[in-house]
């Protein structure tokens, strides 16, 4: 039986945010994928100027990150599912099925390159349940200019889960320390 493809897009080396959640997203994959039935490949990309340094070749977890980076030719057709974390206004569509992992937005309005990229994808996975809100409720509209007509409506009309990144305050919390 062929294995599945999985190719992820992501800063997994940068000291970043989106870095730390790349490599998380890697290290569950590795842990729940049986690696006799799917094929995992890091495409690992840069985030802004953030530096590459975030994972040590000597720490299991980590290089196995670093053994699963993609190589020249290794990819000879669509991945069967393509993973990418970014910013929305940067996603495309590379697999047979394409879900995007993003911060999404610090606003109450997404722009319209962040509703057109993640209308890319198949999925969109955010951190939170506002900025979920914010993405499924921005509507972006283009009027005729003299009757006022909208001519085109855009907003976000893909799925958008939320993958709940803090902390739960119901195991984990404030206690008075005593000495």
């Amino acid at each position: 039986m062929k294995r599945k493809t999985i190719l992820i897009q992501m800063p997994v080396a940068t000291i970043s945010g989106y870095g730390a959640l790349s490599r998380d997203i890697c290290k569950s994959l590795f842990k729940i994928l049986p690696e006799s039935e799917y094929e995992l490949m890091i495409d690992a990309t840069m985030w802004g100027n953030c530096p590459h340094g975030a994972l040590n070749p000597n720490d299991p977890e980590d290089k196995q990150i670093i053994d699963h980076y993609i190589k020249d030719g290794q990819l000879k057709e669509p991945p069967d599912l393509f993973l990418q974390n970014s910013i929305p206004s940067e996603f495309s569509r590379v697999g047979k099925t394409n879900w995007g992992f993003t911060a999404g937005t610090e606003t109450s309005l997404a722009s319209l390159e962040f509703c057109n990229g993640a209308n890319q994808m198949d999925l969109i996975v955010v951190p939170s349940t506002f900025t979920k809100n914010v993405l499924g409720s921005t509507k972006w509209s283009k009027k005729d200019q003299q009757s006022g007509k909208i001519l085109n409506e855009i907003a976000c009309i893909k799925p958008i889960e939320v993958l709940f990144e803090g902390l739960d305050t119901d195991k984990y919390f404030k206690i008075e320390w005593v000495d």
